[in-house]
């Protein structure tokens, strides 16, 4: 449910700040063509973990999708995030399907990625 009301927020906002994991911005990409395969127009979702925020919005948000109240909307977020970050730290990468996967690497301890929807190849 969260990743559900995060991309609901996203289709009208330019971005949503999480409590305890940090913002996510849509970014518009032109169409691609990259070895071949045609990439569609599309928004990029960045994600930038040390951005100061406050998440009432996207707790306000969910508290009405799940029909409860803020502070019980407001302990599901922070369960979701400290479960979702012992995941990355246990399995070192955590995808969400059509929105990206969360993974660490060497250089930023939580990193967030959109992966490109593939049109099709065309001949060049």
């Amino acid at each position: 449910m969260i990743i559900q009301t995060l991309i609901e927020i996203l289709k009208t906002e330019e971005s949503v700040f999480i409590n305890d994991l940090g913002q996510f911005s849509k970014h518009f990409v032109s169409a691609q063509l990259t070895d071949g395969v045609l990439y569609p127009p599309q928004y990029h979702v960045k994600f930038n973990s040390k951005s100061d925020g406050n998440g009432f919005a996207f707790t306000l948000k969910l508290s009405e999708k799940l029909q409860k109240r803020i502070p019980e909307a407001d302990g599901e977020v922070k369960k979701w995030v400290e479960e979702l970050k012992a995941a990355v730290l246990n399995n070192k990468s955590i995808s969400f399907h059509n929105f990206g996967t969360f993974y660490l690497n060497r250089f930023h301890p939580f990193v967030f990625t959109v992966k490109l929807h593939k049109i099709g190849r065309i001949k060049t």
